[in-house]
Order: C-alpha cells, then structure tokens, then sequence
C-alpha cells in the first residue's frame, strides 16, 4: 500500500486502482489538532482506494480511524473520543451541482467536481472535521447531568409536572411563616 498524499489524475487513469494507507507522522498530526482546535490526534489511520470508473471518473472508498483529545464543554477537561468512519466520494468530470441544498442531506456519497490532483490529507482534514463530536463531555459532566435531570424529575413529580405549583408552595410557606392567609 502506498503512502502518496497528493496524486495526479492523468497518472490515476492508466492505474485504473489505488490503494493507501496513510498514517501520518506526529508532527502532521500535531498540525491538524491545531487546525481542528484539537487537544491531541493520535493513531490517525486512513486506509482505502481509488477505483477509476470508465476512465473519466473516480470513486474513492475508506476508512478513516483516529483518536482525538477535546476540552469538555462542562468543565475543559481533556475528553478523548475513538472515531472510526467510513469515508465514499465520487470524483465526477465536469460535475455541476445541480440538486437543491434540501436534497444533498440523503446522498450518502460525497459528490465532487475531479481536480487535477486529489489530496488525501484535505479528505482526511473534512472527514475529521465532520466526525468530531460538537459538544464532548467529561464523565464529570455526564454524572453531573443525571443528578440533576433525577433531582429535578423529583421536584416535577411531587409537583403532578406544574411548574407553577413549587411557587405557590414556596408562597403558602411565606404566607404560614408570616401568619397571613389571603
């Protein structure tokens, strides 16, 4: 398996298939954290192929694997998260995209214009920039989270689910305290 990042169509072409598998070194990985508002990437993996379909077009197929390292969104601690995706797109020859925003959402390859060259490390960039998870949690948090949503499922029980029926509790008690019955 070959190791090439940026590969030249023409020369795809009298290939007809392309197979990599790229793990790129620390200080590229260190790059892309950055780039990503990453704390860490690690055991970055990308493994696939390039099919050649009637000589014009391209499908591209892998598998993207990675460990990565974000703050917690709670609390900043560093949350560290597997991600494992499979990664399609369709290299099309003079491709325009015709569909409607609405629709591009049920595709479930990736639809691209062919360039003269197609870099992997871009794909790997999007790809990685897609699966990250948007809000990660510490276990902190999560713990967090439960207590409070059981707390307050407790405080809505007793209160038959009416919001408005803790402050005319909280009222009766000020009214008892005070010695006043309106």
């Amino acid at each position: 398996m070959k190791k090439q990042t940026e590969l030249i169509v023409k020369k795809l072409i009298s290939q007809q298939k392309y197979n990599f598998n790229i793990c790129p070194e620390e200080s590229i990985l260190d790059n892309i954290a950055e780039k990503l508002d990453l704390l860490s990437l690690n055991k970055l993996s990308f493994i696939g192929q390039i099919n050649c379909i009637k000589n014009v077009d391209f499908r591209l197929k892998a598998t993207l694997k990675a460990i990565v390292t974000q703050k917690c969104v709670a609390t900043l601690e560093p949350v560290q998260t597997k991600l494992a995706t499979k990664v399609e797109r369709l290299f099309i020859k003079g491709w325009k995209d015709t569909l409607p925003s609405s629709t591009e959402t049920v595709l479930e390859t990736v639809k691209e214009v062919l360039p003269e060259k197609i870099n992997l490390m871009t794909i790997i960039v999007e790809e990685l920039s897609l699966e990250l998870p948007a809000y990660p949690r510490a276990e902190e948090a999560i713990e967090f989270l439960k207590t409070s949503k059981q707390y307050y499922n407790q405080i809505t029980d007793k209160a038959d689910n009416k919001p408005f029926s803790i402050l005319s509790g909280l009222k009766e008690k000020l009214e008892s305290k005070n010695g006043k019955k309106e």
